[in-house]
């Protein structure tokens, strides 16, 4: 019985093993055993992926944490961390000022603190227009700012919030109460009645209240007071310049001196004080600060003792924010189970009072909780909600009234999911966010669902289960030209997801280079990795850590049409000649250089130091040489052309392949567990040259070739169209296999496969 079958589409992408026997699913019965190094796409076609440009060897030869810098689409950096540095790219090219020395900043980061314990970044960031919030996922370094000041210009230090920052809970406690010295000064002394302070304090601040107001009145029209009387109005504490009889305008002011219409009032303090510690002493129970905000009257003295103090959260002693991004208007940072809010459009200033009052505008802390479970926050992203990833579950964090603003008094948390979650930043698809579970393993979508009023979660791998085992280190989202999640892989490889929720696509595959994939970000349409590839001098392998950046595939799009030519053959020619001259640029090498001249050239001994001893692959006016070793020759690291040239691309090859599943059914009968042989086959391309096919690896047959009419000056030309049914002469089998597989550096967009079988 002969049968014929199109695969009209590879979208489906890889499929696991355990749902093999499944031929009555279509999106099984279309999927792939193998997807390597060959894009998908919503629209169904497979293109075999681009290469990785080589841009520039990390500072210190070394791994190191890359994150981008995005201002828009148009303005998009790569930041390179290292060892307390960070170095910048931008439109795939290090930045450099007019010494050609790379631009770059000093960080505080040590390089061993840029991944975590289970080796994943250490790094999130939040970001609002040219500036960077940067956190440490340790707990160990204060939040610093990332600015860019103009065009390749940076600074970086850490966020100096002075009086304006978080605090724990205020003290319980009654019998531990604290004094101070002084209202103000640079070496005032707190002095408490236990040992409360310890040195991890020093460099945060402390806050204190008074629990009476000792004889201090409430301001009224008509009262009679004396010099130095104090009275209290509108929380701040005010002390009367001269005796008089109170006026008719209570006192606002919040500095220097004002009257209400008969006495002068000199502003004191706002109710409570702050002060950042400097020192502590070594029984525990004194520290010295310096004022930031006045402390009150009704704190100095050993006989004005308060039980009302609280620290500042953010210190050693604590640790600092490990993640934070922007939702309604405010800034939210989170540490532990802590999450803590800004002022409205004022993302530095996180006091809770404006000088004594709590408003609308005014900071609020939080506690994570979802009633039932407490977790650490893991991430946290901006929705309809606030989302917190936490290691037990997702928590929402939103209005209590939708109908009011969002603010301390208006706040709730409530559970969503029990996915615990891994510390990989999400991203964000459309209203849904995929993220990781905790081991890793598992990627998963959060959305929010209208009529259970909450998010809900779903796997992304329900299909390719198997896909992720090795434990995904980071995740990244790429829009244009492809729409594409790549998820980096503990291995270093890339495990790769089309994700289309709107138009039903979903697919995996994987992409896999000569060496080891360290870390990933974005620019505006690429993917930035850093690599560890191997360089081989005098017959000794030594590691070279470089940034590179995925090139996308040739597509061959052209502006004109049919309708703009007269004759279908000057169409084709202007569509050939077009194709011809960019295809020359079309990147299908790793670690490749591309190398321009007006002026032909041979030898090649630039840019070559991370190929140093490697055997490459040498693309020359969009042809194909012969690979060679890239020699030392006269202190220099060269390869040398077999003819002249104007163009050419070096780097190391890379193999697309693509098995597809065993074609098991007919629509009517069943073909499993029957001998099957496919007889002939035949492919649909586009813009391509090259592939082969056949069972094995090692019985491969090549499937477009140049012509023996074409210029050999000429790059390949490519073709579009339907390759004619070849004889396969496959295998008795009861599963059949086909292979397909690119080796060259050259495009290749596969559409369609046609088999023609019969089974016994």
């Amino acid at each position: 019985m002969v049968q014929k079958k199109v695969l009209r589409a590879f979208n489906s992408g890889e499929i696991t093993p355990d749902l093999f026997g499944r031929d009555d699913v279509q999106k099984v019965n279309s999927g792939l055993k193998v997807c390597d190094n060959m894009l998908l796409t919503i629209q169904g076609a497979a293109y075999y992926r681009g290469g990785m440009s080589h841009s520039a060897q990390t500072k210190n030869n070394s791994r190191v944490l890359l994150l981008d810098f995005t201002y828009n689409d148009n303005d998009c950096y790569t930041v390179e961390f290292g060892n307390r540095y960070a170095r910048f790219y931008r439109n795939q090219h290090l930045l450099v000022d007019v010494n050609e020395n790379p631009i770059e900043v000093e960080t505080p980061y040590l390089l061993a603190d840029l991944w975590d314990a289970n080796g994943l970044p250490a790094l999130s960031k939040a970001q609002s227009a040219d500036v960077v919030y940067l956190f440490n996922t340790t707990q160990k370094y204060p939040v610093q700012r990332l600015e860019r000041l103009a065009d390749g210009r940076f600074s970086l230090q850490e966020v100096d919030y002075g009086e304006d920052g978080g605090f724990e809970d205020i003290n319980t406690d009654h019998d531990s109460r604290v004094y101070v010295s002084a209202q103000t000064g640079n070496d005032v002394v707190i002095t408490a009645d236990k040992a409360i302070f310890k040195q991890g304090h020093i460099g945060g601040i402390f806050y204190v209240e008074p629990i009476n107001f000792n004889n201090i009145l409430q301001w009224s029209e008509g009262r009679t007071v004396s010099a130095n009387d104090r009275i209290i109005s509108n929380y701040r504490t005010y002390k009367a310049a001269a005796e008089g009889t109170t006026g008719h305008t209570t006192p606002k002011h919040y500095e220097g001196t004002a009257t209400d219409g008969k006495v002068n009032w000199i502003y004191e303090d706002c109710g409570y004080g702050i002060g950042e510690i400097k020192s502590i002493s070594n029984d525990g129970t004194s520290c010295v600060v310096k004022t930031l905000k006045a402390f009150p009257w009704a704190c100095v003295g050993v006989d004005r003792k308060t039980w009302k103090w609280k620290f500042g959260s953010w210190c050693e002693e604590y640790g600092y924010p490990s993640c934070g991004c922007f939702h309604r208007e405010r800034f939210c940072m989170l540490r532990g189970n802590r999450g803590w809010f800004s002022w409205t459009d004022d993302f530095e200033n996180f006091s809770e009072k404006d000088f004594g009052a709590i408003t609308y505008e005014t900071g609020f802390s939080f506690n994570i909780s979802s009633g039932i479970t407490v977790g650490a926050a893991q991430w946290t992203e901006s929705g309809k909600d606030l989302l917190i990833g936490t290691d037990v579950d997702t928590v929402a964090i939103g209005e209590s009234n939708t109908n009011d603003l969002f603010y301390v008094s208006n706040c709730r948390s409530f559970e969503q999911t029990r996915d615990a979650c891994s510390r990989i930043q999400p991203v964000r698809v459309g209203q849904r966010f995929v993220f990781a579970d905790i081991t890793g393993k598992s990627i998963n979508t959060l959305t929010y669902d209208a009529n259970s009023y909450q998010y809900d979660s779903d796997s992304l791998q329900t299909y390719a289960k198997h896909i992720c085992v090795e434990g995904i280190t980071n995740i990244v989202r790429i829009r244009e030209p492809f729409d594409i999640i790549y998820c980096l892989k503990a291995n270093g490889a890339l495990s790769c997801c089309l994700y289309n929720p709107n138009q039903e696509g979903l697919a995996w595959f994987r992409i896999k280079t000569d060496g080891e994939i360290v870390s990933i970000s974005r620019d505006s349409t690429n993917l930035a990795l850093c690599v560890k590839r191997k360089v081989i001098i005098n017959e000794v392998e030594s590691d070279y850590y470089s940034v590179e950046f995925l090139q996308n595939p040739f597509q061959g799009y052209f502006s004109k049409t049919l309708a703009d030519f007269n004759t279908e053959q000057a169409y084709r020619q202007y569509c050939k000649n077009a194709l011809l001259e960019v295809q020359k640029e079309a990147i299908y090498l790793d670690a490749s250089n591309i190398y321009t001249s007006d002026v032909a050239f041979r030898t090649i001994n630039v840019g070559l130091d991370h190929l140093a001893g490697r055997t490459v692959s040498i693309v020359s006016e969009g042809g194909i040489e012969p690979e060679q070793e890239v020699r030392l020759v006269n202190g220099q690291w060269t390869v040398t052309l077999q003819q002249d040239s104007k163009i050419a691309l070096i780097g190391l090859p890379y193999k697309g392949v693509l098995v597809p599943l065993p074609m098991e059914s007919d629509g009517e009968t069943s073909a499993r567990a029957r001998v099957k042989r496919i007889n002939r086959i035949g492919f649909r391309v586009y813009n391509s040259m090259g592939g082969q096919y056949g069972e094995t690896m090692d019985s491969l047959k090549d499937l477009l070739s140049r012509s023996g009419g074409d210029t050999l000056d000429d790059p390949i030309p490519l073709y579009s169209g339907d390759a004619e049914l070849s004889v396969f002469n496959g295998s008795y089998r009861e599963a059949e296999q086909l292979i397909f597989v690119q080796p060259y550096p050259l495009p290749f967009t596969l559409q369609a496969i046609v088999y023609e079988y019969e089974i016994y």
